[in-house]
């Protein structure tokens, strides 16, 4: 359980960090409570490959978002000769919520919530009341974990 929250927390701040590089596409990155990413739910990889080349700011966050989910789903890891993933969370979700500050964009209040599938039952998953990355039904399983990194990101040409 430890290692796999150390992961999470590792994954999220991960992604935190992505989106504090490329603030102009901040509202791109957004994955709200009942849509988020993990599960093959970004079917190929976005083109142009951001990796090998540069991009634009909103293309940057589509091959953000793509890398991420492949590190949630473990897809990136595979067994020599196999494409089954062989690393990862069990069940990986991750969220990533942006709260604007006043009239300003790309600006505000940014929030990366990563849930998995711990190996026990627990009631620490998501506090009574709390938002669940996966939605309502997410927050009922009582083997789901979950941690969230925030920030203020701040988009130097609105300041």
């Amino acid at each position: 359980e430890a290692s796999q929250r150390a992961r999470a927390v590792a994954m999220a701040d991960g992604m935190l960090e992505r989106i504090r590089e490329n603030p102009q596409a901040v509202n791109s990155y957004v994955r709200e409570l009942n849509n988020p990413l993990g599960g093959g739910s970004i079917t190929s990889e976005p083109s142009p490959n951001c990796e090998a080349g540069v991009c634009d700011p909103n293309d940057m966050a589509a091959h953000d978002l793509w890398a991420w989910e492949q590190q949630l789903d473990g897809a990136r890891v595979t067994i020599a000769g196999d494409s089954t993933p062989s690393a990862g969370l069990r069940e990986a979700r991750g969220c990533i919520t942006f709260d604007s500050f006043g009239s300003k964009a790309n600006t505000g209040e940014l929030r990366v919530l990563l849930q998995w599938q711990g190996l026990h039952e627990t009631s620490d998953g998501v506090p009574a009341g709390g938002v669940a990355c996966g939605g309502v039904d997410a927050g009922n399983d009582p083997f789901r974990r979950q941690v969230e990194v925030s920030t203020f990101v701040a988009d130097g040409e609105e300041l």
